[in-house]
């Protein structure tokens, strides 16, 4: 070689075949002859040898030693450029500097020209590519072709042995290097040469073997032999397993279970390397042969690793001369050993791998498939992977979860995650996942980062997934998942978060309030559907955190009102509107609000205040769980009346009032018992009209005594009275009245005691009883103000005779007798005014005055109902002036006659010839009715 003009030699080969042995070889002969200039074995994964930095010093260093004369100049180099030793020049510096330049200097000198007439020096390198810095791997073959290039005649060769790695090979492939494929020198014939000798001095020695050559022949045959050469130490050497080597050959030729042997000790060589599982699973489970290079990158570790573990296996794995060809196996029986357990024992590679390898496929998808056969083997495998590993007993399954879910089961906020993971309805990023259940990002990424095996984050949306339905499945099944099984009640919990981030503003939590606006009474339904065995238990935690926070401000004005309220309502309202409906002060609604954000939240966007979970509601409506917080369906009554004081027409049209125009009547219903709401739901349509309501409410109490007396006086009262005050002025028992009222409680505000105040009728009622085609039977005329009027009148002059004590009846006499009077005749036709004083005589108990009272009351009928009188005011003023007079004219003279001719003048009567005329007329009616 060294005679040859090429100035490098590069001999390749797959890994095991020799190539170091070579070099070896070549190092001490030539270094016997005075002819190594200097060499360098490159050895993977051990530090300076594994790296450029030393390289240029070493073979400069040798070089020394083997031409002395090299030294000034290398000395004289180190001088000019300190750098060259310390590494902070080039590769090629420090060679062109080191190394070649030195030997040139000499070379040009003649200082070894005896030397040389013995041919050109050698460099030798071994190992090239397990050097780990390939870019300067690559800068050191350039520039050494330069080198060369530019001194072809320098007496120097370079002897450079590797593997056939991608980035020697585009270097080394050119004019000028002499290529030598080791694998093309086959040594066959020198194998079975040594294994016919081996074997020949085991017969020797073994009085068994020899007895079966001498009766069999040889033993084994050549074309045994050819079979053997990677079994031949498995065969020969003495073991422990009982089996001779007469019964190991067959074994081995067969290539059957009897290799299970070879194959552990093979595999035991690397057991204790970094990765050495994830390398023997993934070749034994891959659907097609693998490079060292695509291995190395499908599990995400460096090309050296994979081979460190595969170099000591050549016995039973083809090892190519490059990384970039698939590795085989020797016998496909070593797959099958690997994938059976029984055979394999701690090197059994399980089927749970399928899933990891599945994992890794999906990793490397988004790599450029023409530029990495990882990719592309991810991308036809992938689920190729998820379906194998699909296909697996549940029992193997379950314990690859399980061995994964350990790694990180003592993770802050393990528990929450998983189980979140397990019910989501919808998959969230990392961070949405965090956001929703309020625990910081790292905690979730960590947990994650430990489970990546089945579960993925997907590379394109960070939406995080289970890589297998399965894991969901093993997760909601307790009887499978264990300790790490999500229970359906996590469900409440995920509904509470839900209500918690929907208020969020969106671009600080956009997913998962987005999440939560969708889900949150999904998750509450699911909660919901358990049996009470399973929800009970978690009821009682939820009920002592309602509690606690509800107890923080018990204390503060319109608490009780306000959570009652927004345990009934039929649809949210704003803080405002919630304000209005209840006629209290906004502020004092804010500052409860305030204080109970954890269980109740407004909305952001629309103010809304709603319950964070619908359990709230469910605890408020329970007494036997809220206790001293309990609503109680009666309070429907209070909403009732709160409604109706917002249906008046006057109003502006507020949400609150839409709310009442809208609920009136349900709020209603619901404050009746359940069997009369059912009855009430069986006869009318849903949901019932308000009509349809006061109608069944009216007629529980229609048979009652006075009923008809009672509601009509209720319904046309002007400010409200008394129990004890409506019996005085309809002249019947208070009973009487709180009967009916008891029975109307539903409609007619009362504490139904004597002095208990009886509001004015709510518009939509007095409206209702009012019109006789919608109130039917309950009808009250108008004209009733008249019979009002007359009993009032009766109190007054009652009381102006010292008859009766004052009273509330009293006072509301005296203040609205000529109200009722007003309403009276503003409010009825002529034709009813006349039958109104028609009917009075009839009305029962209707005379606690003298008879002339009524012609007197048919005076003012005449007054006003046939003659165009002008000034009503004064005319009202007259009326009272003549009630008064009459009271005194009953004191000292019964007889109508003496008040009737007293002088206008003193009953200050308006001097009216048609006025007198009347009262002429009238008296001599009352004359003759009198008769």
């Amino acid at each position: 070689m060294l005679l040859n003009t090429v100035h490098i030699l590069w001999l390749h080969g797959y890994v095991g075949c020799g190539k170091s042995a070579i070099s070896q070889a070549v190092s001490q002969k030539f270094g016997r002859k005075g002819r190594l200039l200097a060499s360098f074995f490159f050895y993977r994964n051990t530090g300076d040898r594994s790296k450029m930095n030393k390289f240029a010093v070493t073979l400069a260093s040798q070089m020394v030693a083997a031409l002395p004369a090299t030294e000034p100049f290398v000395k004289a180099a180190v001088k000019a450029e300190s750098g060259l030793v310390t590494g902070k020049v080039s590769i090629a510096t420090q060679l062109e500097n080191l190394v070649y330049k030195p030997f040139n200097a000499v070379v040009k000198c003649s200082l070894i020209l005896k030397t040389l007439f013995q041919g050109p020096f050698l460099v030798v390198i071994d190992g090239l590519d397990e050097c780990e810095d390939k870019e300067e791997v690559k800068e050191f073959i350039n520039h050494l072709l330069d080198f060369f290039k530019r001194h072809p005649s320098t007496p120097l060769r370079f002897f450079i042995t590797s593997r056939v790695e991608q980035h020697i090979k585009e270097c080394l492939n050119t004019a000028g290097v002499q290529l030598d494929d080791l694998v093309a020198h086959g040594s066959e014939d020198d194998i079975l040469t040594f294994l016919e000798t081996s074997f020949g001095h085991r017969v020797e020695r073994d009085p068994v073997l020899a007895a079966y050559v001498k009766s069999n022949g040889q033993w084994p045959t050549r074309a045994d032999l050819k079979t053997l050469p990677s079994s031949f130490k498995y065969i020969v050497a003495p073991s422990d397993d009982g089996l001779n080597p007469i019964t190991r050959l067959p074994l081995t030729l067969d290539m059957d279970p009897g290799l299970d042997g070879l194959y552990a000790f093979t595999v035991a060589r690397s057991q204790r390397l970094p990765h050495f599982s994830d390398v023997i699973y993934t070749i034994a489970l891959v659907f097609e042969p693998l490079s060292i290079t695509a291995i190395a990158e499908l599990l995400g570790i460096q090309t050296f690793k994979v081979l460190d573990v595969l170099v000591n296996l050549q016995a039973i794995i083809h090892i190519p001369g490059t990384d970039e060809l698939p590795i085989t196996f020797c016998h496909t029986s070593f797959r099958d050993f690997l994938t059976t357990e029984s055979r394999s024992g701690r090197f059994f590679a399980p089927p749970s791998h399928h899933l990891y390898l599945s994992y890794r496929c999906s990793l490397v998808q988004d790599k450029p498939e023409g530029e990495n056969a990882a990719a592309s083997y991810g991308i036809a495998n992938c689920e190729n992977h998820a379906e194998k590993f699909a296909r697996l007993p549940p029992s193997s399954v379950d314990a690859f979860y399980a061995l994964n879910l350990a790694k990180s089961q003592n993770d802050p906020g393990f528990s929450d995650v998983l189980s979140t993971l397990a019910l989501l309805f919808e998959p969230l990023s990392a961070e949405g996942l965090a956001k929703l259940l309020g625990i910081q990002g790292s905690q979730v990424s960590r947990i994650l980062a430990n489970l990546r095996v089945i579960i993925r984050i997907q590379s394109n949306t960070s939406l995080v997934t289970f890589r297998h339905p399965s894991l969901r499945d093993f997760l909601t099944t307790e009887s499978r998942s264990g300790r790490f099984f999500a229970p359906p009640s996590h469900h409440l919990y995920l509904s509470y978060r839900c209500s918690f981030v929907q208020d969020k503003p969106e671009r600080e939590n956009e997913a998962a309030a987005s999440y939560g606006i969708s889900n949150c009474e999904n998750h509450a339904e699911k909660f919901a559907r358990l049996p009470p065995s399973l929800r009970e238990p978690f009821l009682q935690t939820v009920d002592a955190l309602y509690a606690w926070n509800l107890a923080q401000v018990q204390h503060y004005p319109s608490f009780s009102d306000f959570l009652s309220a927004l345990a009934l309502l039929y649809e949210p309202l704003s803080v405002e509107g919630l304000a209005e409906l209840l006629g209290i002060q906004g502020y004092q609604l804010s500052r409860i609000l305030a204080n109970l954000h954890v269980i109740i939240h407004t909305q952001s966007n629309t103010s809304l205040v709603t319950f964070r979970h619908p359990s709230l509601r469910d605890f408020l409506t329970s007494e036997s769980r809220s206790g001293r917080f309990f609503v109680p369906p009666s309070h429907h009554r209070h909403l009732f009346y709160r409604c109706l004081n917002l249906t008046d027409g006057k109003r502006a049209r507020t949400p609150a009032r839409a709310y009442s125009i809208a609920h009136l009547a349900k709020h209603l219903l619901d404050c009746l018992p359940s069997a009369e709401r059912e009855l009430l739901l069986t006869i009318s349509p849903f949901p019932p009209t308000l009509d349809a309501v006061y109608a069944h409410i009216l007629s529980k109490a229609q048979h009652l005594p006075h009923f008809s007396d009672i509601i009509s006086t209720i319904a046309f009262l002007i400010e409200p009275l008394s129990i004890s005050g409506i019996a005085q002025l309809l002249s019947i028992k208070s009973s009487a009245v709180i009967q009916v009222v008891v029975n109307l409680q539903p409609i007619i505000r009362s504490e139904g005691t004597d002095y208990s105040l009886i509001s004015t009728c709510p518009k939509p009622l007095c409206d209702f009883l009012t019109n006789e085609s919608r109130s039917g039977p309950f009808f009250t005329s108008p004209s009733y103000h008249l019979k009002i009027y007359y009993c009032c009148l009766g109190i007054v002059l009652k009381r102006q005779l010292n008859e009766n004590p004052n009273s509330s009846a009293t006072g509301y006499s005296r203040a609205k007798c000529v109200a009722h009077l007003d309403k009276f005749l503003k409010g009825t036709s002529e034709q009813r005014i006349m039958e109104a004083f028609e009917q009075l005589p009839h009305i029962p108990n209707w005379q606690p005055l003298p008879d002339h009272l009524l012609s007197f009351m048919h005076i003012l009928y005449w007054l006003f109902a046939e003659h165009d009188y002008t000034r009503p005011g004064e005319a009202f003023h007259a009326v009272t002036r003549c009630i008064e007079f009459l009271a005194l004219a009953l004191e000292w003279n019964p007889q109508p006659d003496r008040w009737l001719h007293r002088p206008f003048d003193e009953l200050g009567l308006p001097p009216d010839e048609r006025f007198k005329t009347l009262i002429s007329s009238t008296s001599y009616d009352l004359e003759i009715r009198q008769e």
